[in-house]
């Protein structure tokens, strides 16, 4: 069910020291058009799992897609495959303490390559817990990412 998402995992972390464009590289040889799709989603699935546990409330239901001409379109989370599907990935490993088949460390090298993961770092290195507040919509400037749109 997650096979494809552990391989993913596994770029991340095999390929942390490498830039963004590097890393979406790989993703794409591995999973040709959907791999924009991990490179954004996945980090971000992560980084909404820890700042729930951190104690943010609300969650935004879009997230925003940006051509580099200035075009945004907003898309509902939901109905992104990849997102969905690392949000429960993440949930299960976190729940199990990561027994099953990523390790802690391979997990925050994914979380932290996105901004939302930049925000757990933030809140980690002050020692805030229980937050509260909202995440505003995240907006991903990519004009080769392929989202869904219903």
């Amino acid at each position: 069910m997650f096979d494809d998402l552990y391989t993913a995992v596994d770029i991340f972390h095999e390929n942390s020291s490498k830039t963004d464009n590097e890393i979406i590289r790989l993703l794409e040889q591995e999973f040709a058009s959907k791999g924009r799709g991990y490179f954004h989603f996945l980090p971000m699935a992560f980084a909404r799992i820890v700042l729930s546990r951190l104690g943010v409330k609300t969650f935004p239901d879009m997230i925003g897609v940006q051509k580099s001409n200035g075009d945004l379109r907003e898309v509902l989370a939901i109905n992104q495959d990849i997102y969905m599907r690392s949000l429960d990935m993440g949930e299960a490993e976190i729940s199990t303490e990561f027994t099953n088949k990523i390790e802690q460390a391979a997990f925050q090298n994914v979380m932290y390559r996105g901004s939302e993961g930049q925000i757990v770092s933030q809140l980690i290195q002050s020692n805030q817990r229980d937050v509260g507040g909202s995440i505003s919509m995240p907006v991903i400037i990519d004009d080769k990412l392929i989202v869904t749109e219903r």
